[in-house]
């Protein structure tokens, strides 16, 4: 059927509550245009495109799925640096901290600690209590976004092809179905951006979040009222140290610029979380009952 039919079909049915015909005709010629748009919509290229999509999704949702009833117990250090910058673009501090950071699961939740063992920043600081941005429990990211259950309030797309840690990569773009504001029971949970999935296990190796997902984000509105300027945010986590099929967090990288009405950036404060020296432990999983619940 030539397209022009099928237009031609389309015209007929919408002037066919206007004029009397075959009932039983009409039904045929509607089901049979639909069918025929259905397959004029998507080219073979497309479909293929779709097929390769869906079995990525599906491989790692299978890995996010190990991510939650896997026993992940490390410890691990954190290395901090933080560079804060004035107005002409010149540092005007250095913070390194330094970090033992150690995820465990108590009351079937998993929660994470940590503890300062070494500090060579301007202030002190027990706790990770940075002004910008903490990145928790980082090692279920790709879960948040590609989870099973979350697959479905996403929309997925192929944007390109790369080779990261020398391994070749997929890069899929999520985006939620609905939007934020109209959202507002999954506001706090609805995470996004683009990631690179390994191609041959459907592992993640890098996030890099859009800023308008992250919490700290809403800040910029407030920001951008009293500046002459707009704030914006850049986050990006890797996942390159892999151990029984799990990746782990190697580095987090987190900024804060202002652009201006001509486009020119100014950097306010970087912020660089690396983690190294991992160490795994066994803890007794007897009295677990109920399903991991993973805190989002």
């Amino acid at each position: 059927m030539s397209k022009l039919k099928i237009i031609l079909i389309l015209v007929s049915l919408i002037f066919s509550n206007f004029v009397y015909g075959d009932i039983n005709q009409e039904k045929t010629d509607k089901l049979l245009c639909v069918s025929e748009l259905n397959k004029l919509t998507k080219n073979k290229e497309e479909k293929e495109l779709d097929i390769k999509l869906k079995n990525i999704l599906r491989g790692v949702g299978k890995y996010c799925t190990s991510l939650e009833e896997e026993s992940i117990y490390f410890y691990c250090e954190e290395h901090v640096t933080e560079n804060i910058y004035n107005q002409i673009k010149t540092r005007i501090k250095r913070n390194n901290y330094v970090y033992s950071y150690q995820l465990v699961e108590k009351n079937n939740v998993f929660q994470e600690t940590r503890k300062l063992i070494r500090n060579s920043g301007s202030r002190r600081r027990y706790d990770w209590d940075s002004t910008s941005v903490i990145f928790k429990k980082i090692i279920f990211g790709p879960q948040g976004i590609f989870g099973l259950f979350w697959q479905a309030h996403y929309n997925y797309k192929i944007i390109g092809e790369d080779i990261l840690d020398k391994k070749k990569t997929i890069i899929i773009e999520a985006i939620p179905k609905n939007p934020l504001k109209k959202n507002s029971v999954m506001k706090n949970n609805l995470l996004y951006g683009k990631a690179w999935i390994k191609a041959d296990d459907y592992t993640v190796l890098k996030i890099e979040w859009d800023p308008k997902s992250v919490a700290y984000a809403n800040n910029s509105q407030k920001f951008s009222k009293n500046q002459n300027s707009n704030l914006r945010l850049s986050l990006t986590t890797e996942y390159l140290f892999e151990k029984n099929g799990i990746r782990y967090p190697t580095k987090g990288l987190y900024s804060e610029y202002t652009v201006n009405k001509k486009k020119k950036k100014q950097i306010l404060l970087t912020l660089s979380a690396k983690y190294k020296k991992f160490k795994f432990f066994k803890v007794d999983t007897e009295t677990r009952v109920s399903p991991i619940k993973i805190e989002k």
